[in-house]
């Protein structure tokens, strides 16, 4: 992706959450379009952000089949793993686990 179409991208989810500070979406995909610059203390908190508003609702699900809640955990192990290596990665995908303990999926991720 070029630098403009990703500072662009970046500018408008920004606008998004100015609107709409609960907006998980664009949370999300600010975290990602940052993590993916590798502007990973950044993206850290766009992610937390996410993880932070709790699991989408009945009409969230019935709107978007993806869960940015689940999806933002993964997405915060690997920043911190490229932060620092720490066992905050390990943590967070524990709680991953512990948030959707039925999702064979979580458990591949750790």
């Amino acid at each position: 992706m070029s630098r403009w179409i990703t500072e662009k991208a970046m500018q408008t989810y920004k606008e998004a959450i100015a609107i709409d500070p609960q907006n998980r979406r664009s949370h999300f995909s600010l975290g990602m379009t940052l993590a993916l610059s590798k502007q990973y203390r950044e993206a850290v908190y766009h992610l937390n952000r996410v993880k932070e508003l709790g699991p989408e609702s009945e009409t969230e699900r019935a709107k978007y089949p993806i869960s940015y809640h689940k999806l933002s955990f993964s997405a915060l192990a690997i920043c911190y793993e490229r932060l620092d290596g720490s066992g905050k990665a390990m943590s967070v995908l524990e709680e991953l686990i512990s948030c959707y303990p039925d999702d064979i999926e979580a458990k591949k991720a750790s």
